[in-house]
């Protein structure tokens, strides 16, 4: 049976199944079909992986996980799962291999499909994703050794004299001594406020009195120009020369797009590149979380041998419009090197091997105090997806209907409560379903 797309030349009752359930959209049938008229693929279960894998990045994913599919199953427009019988695991990966659409990673002749283990990609995605790797092994792995010791060491003390911010010094310090810093952290817990410091430092403790070139870029325009903003607001507090005050309050700050030279005709391609690399000493980039694949690939790539880049940003926060969640990614399954949430150890020195010792995980909230239902319920919804404790969505529920408060809070919470929502005819819902 044709799938009900126009000149199409593959046939498969489960791509027609999908496409009518909108669970594939007329591009990926499209796509599909050149692809198999390109490299002779032939096999239905490979048609299905390819549409599957062309629409993964429009859902903000790089690549398809057979595993997790077999595990998840499809939806479709409204939500509802779409009941397809997907081929056994083994043989769909060995038919995969075997086509002339696909290769492994292993290498072979350039070929539009890429499997890597249990995932396919478009071959686009899977270059983009080794090559950020493999820069960010080279940052992590770079020891800058610029500055000295006793000169970073008197400028961290006059920049954080208060121990209570020790983990925002550990964050200064990594940045000195490595190329790669990854500062996250919700809102309210002090980022910025730490980013000036941290910039204040490698200013101070530049070689020779260097003026180091610093940028402050942004995946939007609106982002940039809040983190400006924020900027030049704590610029006042610092206790440092008035010319470096003045310099940090001046920084440039750009969208990644503007950054690295965007060419209207050619959209995929920036002036800046391995070739033509950024002239930038330092290179921030907030909000990171909203950093797709393909954009943080392209940045990191532009970036000077002797460079340093400090990724900024909320890990469980604004998400890519593109495929990919570097951000999340690189913070991952690993524990942050750095934590003042008060329970976890803090590690003595920015020493170790791997991105993890480049990580500072920022859970002190200063915004909201231990007096703040709207932190404690802010802190339970982060404990959620993560499952680090059990029964956490009844804990978000029962902090929400003031039955529980969090250690050290008070004995009910003022600021937050649950309104029963409404049904279509106006009526609340039950209680048994709140």
């Amino acid at each position: 049976m044709t799938v009900h797309v126009p000149d199409t030349l593959v046939t498969s009752t489960d791509l027609e199944r999908l496409h009518g359930a909108g669970v594939l959209e007329d591009v990926d049938v499209h796509a599909t079909d050149a692809i198999a008229r390109l490299t002779g693929a032939d096999d239905p279960d490979v048609w299905l992986a390819t549409a599957l894998a062309v629409r993964a990045p429009r859902l903000g994913h790089v690549c398809l996980d057979l595993p997790r599919l077999h595990a998840v199953g499809l939806a479709g427009e409204s939500g509802e799962r779409v009941e397809v019988a997907l081929p056994d695991l083994a043989a769909w990966q060995a038919a995969l291999a075997a086509s002339p659409a696909v290769r492994t990673a292993d290498g072979g002749d350039p070929t539009p499909l890429v499997l890597d283990g249990p995932r396919l990609y478009l071959d686009r995605y899977w270059r983009y994703e080794q090559r950020l790797v493999h820069r960010l092994h080279d940052l992590v792995a770079a020891r800058p050794a610029d500055r000295d010791a006793d000169v970073v060491a008197a400028a961290l003390d006059t920049l954080f004299p208060d121990p209570d911010d020790e983990v925002q010094r550990r964050a200064a310090e990594v940045a000195t001594h490595r190329a790669l810093t990854v500062l996250t952290g919700g809102p309210g817990t002090g980022k910025t406020t730490t980013v000036v410091r941290l910039l204040a430092a490698l200013w101070l403790t530049a070689p020779d009195g260097a003026v180091p070139r610093i940028v402050l870029a942004a995946p939007t325009g609106k982002a940039a120009a809040r983190m400006a903003e924020a900027i030049r607001s704590s610029v006042t507090e610092l206790p440092v020369p008035s010319e470096l005050r003045a310099g940090l309050e001046g920084l440039p700050a750009l969208t990644v797009h503007r950054l690295l030279g965007y060419q209207p005709g050619a959209p995929s391609r920036f002036r800046h590149d391995v070739a033509t690399p950024l002239p930038h000493d330092v290179v921030v980039l907030d909000e990171a979380s909203m950093a797709s694949l393909p954009l943080m690939a392209k940045l990191v790539d532009a970036l000077r041998p002797d460079a340093r880049l400090l990724l900024v940003g909320d890990r469980d926060q604004l998400t890519s419009v593109d495929a990919g969640a570097v951000l999340s990614d690189i913070c991952g399954p690993q524990p942050p090197a750095v934590s003042d949430d008060g329970g976890r150890p803090v590690s003595a020195a920015p020493e170790g091997d791997g991105v993890a010792a480049t990580i500072v995980r920022l859970t002190r909230f200063h915004r909201f105090g231990p007096e703040s239902g709207i932190g404690a319920v802010a802190r339970a919804i982060q404990r959620v997806p993560d499952g680090e404790a059990p029964g956490a969505a009844d804990e978000v529920l029962g902090l929400l209907r003031g039955e529980r408060t969090e250690p050290g809070g008070p004995d009910r919470y003022d600021d937050v409560a649950l309104v029963a929502p409404a049904t279509a005819g106006g009526s609340p819902l039950p209680p048994d379903l709140l």
